[in-house]
């Protein structure tokens, strides 16, 4: 009875052990790529995580105006596309979204709403970083009474980004299961690569608003 009451009480929603999982799953996948990291006759998996490293770097010294000063934030940005891309990959897996111990973090708006908390944190601490206390003069510029607007507009972007993933995966989800209604042997095989794509393509969203965000901070 005792152990039945305190089973209740802490029960974990399926949405953070899947977060836990992708999260240990990639510390882990990390870990042993960054023993086998070879300078000479590299492997394929390590050829795409360099390409895939040097695309980002690329799009954020294009954003950012150089390599060097976009070296500062890649890591992050990095970290953000990855992880956001395996939560939206999550729901592909059987099962997912069938039981309450897995679910895809990403059609939860209450992760995506901690997603874009995240980004406008990264965006504050970039720009005090590179700016100091002047960082917060852009919030009375040009004049002083444009403060509270200015403030509105900084704390639409993290929502503006979590209602965007969210509607995006949810929309998708749904229409994958409509389809699957009408066509349950042409479908899952039509929907799996349009996933495949717009997951991609969401994490690259996410992450590329948050890199403009983060050069607008520091410049």
């Amino acid at each position: 009875m005792g152990s039945q009451l305190i089973s209740s009480a802490v029960r974990i929603p399926g949405y953070l052990t899947t977060m836990v999982a992708i999260s240990l799953v990639l510390i882990l996948v990390a870990w042993v790529f960054s023993k086998k990291i070879r300078v000479y006759n590299i492997g394929k998996f390590q050829a795409v995580i360099e390409l895939g490293t040097e695309k980002l770097w690329k799009l954020a010294a294009d954003t950012m105006g150089s390599r060097e000063k976009a070296a500062r934030y890649v890591p992050v940005l990095g970290t953000i596309f990855v992880f956001i891309l395996f939560s939206n990959y999550s729901g592909m897996i059987p099962g997912a979204g069938m039981t309450e111990h897995f679910t895809a973090p990403t059609s939860v708006l209450t992760v995506t709403l901690g997603l874009g908390l995240c980004s406008l944190l990264l965006t504050f601490y970039f720009g005090i970083e590179a700016k100091g206390a002047a960082y917060f003069k852009s919030f009375v510029s040009p004049y002083a009474f444009l403060l509270p607007l200015n403030l509105i507009d900084e704390l639409t972007k993290p929502i503006s980004l979590a209602l965007r993933l969210f509607g995006s995966v949810v929309a998708e989800e749904i229409l994958i299961a409509a389809i699957y209604n009408i066509m349950p042997y042409v479908a899952p095989v039509v929907f799996y690569f349009i996933s495949l794509f717009f997951g991609a393509l969401q994490a690259f969203i996410f992450t590329i608003l948050t890199t403009i965000y983060i050069s607008g901070a520091v410049e």
